[in-house]
């Protein structure tokens, strides 16, 4: 959303901001399904029942973060009072996987993992983010074009393929 807020972009795939982007106009393209998750060999995958929000908040958060201008002072979703932060999603899924924290994670990138026994979907009493509303956001009037009309509906097409809605 930055890059289209500094005219660098005219498209961004994201979960728009509340209050941010008066300008804008957004389109719903799909829900990521998200799951809290642990490795296997995290103490937190070792307690029995439902996990307890003191359980979360002693144990590191690994937190997803854009480092740009417009998400700055956004806290949503983050639960414990010690966190490791990471730019992309790659990263901080080697991290989870090396037993370093819990954190909430598109199940399409972890389902193979938890398959596999390497991850373990918490059983958590606090309530998580389940879903991420991905949207096509441009600026009002800018709608796209044939080639960004193109894009967006493939995009729609391989991200609910991507996604399996329903599996869940």
């Amino acid at each position: 959303e930055q890059r289209l807020r500094d005219g660098a972009a005219r498209l961004a795939f994201c979960v728009p901001i509340p209050g941010v982007g008066d300008n804008r106009e957004s389109e719903f393209l799909v829900t990521i399904p998200m799951v809290p998750v642990v490795a296997t060999s995290h103490p937190l995958a070792q307690i029995d029942g439902p996990i307890l929000r003191a359980d979360l908040e002693s144990a590191v958060q690994l937190v997803l973060t854009d480092r740009t201008p417009v998400s700055n002072g956004l806290t949503g979703g983050i639960i414990s009072a010690r966190t490791w932060r990471f730019a992309d999603l790659a990263t901080r899924l080697e991290f989870l996987l090396g037993a370093f924290g819990w954190c909430n994670m598109p199940y399409h990138l972890v389902r193979d993992h938890v398959e596999e026994g390497r991850l373990k979907v918490l059983d958590v009493t606090e309530p998580t983010v389940s879903g991420l509303d991905i949207h096509v956001v441009h600026e009002r009037g800018r709608a796209p074009g044939k080639a960004g009309r193109w894009l967006i509906e493939d995009l729609r097409k391989h991200v609910t393929e991507c996604t399996g809605h329903g599996l869940l």
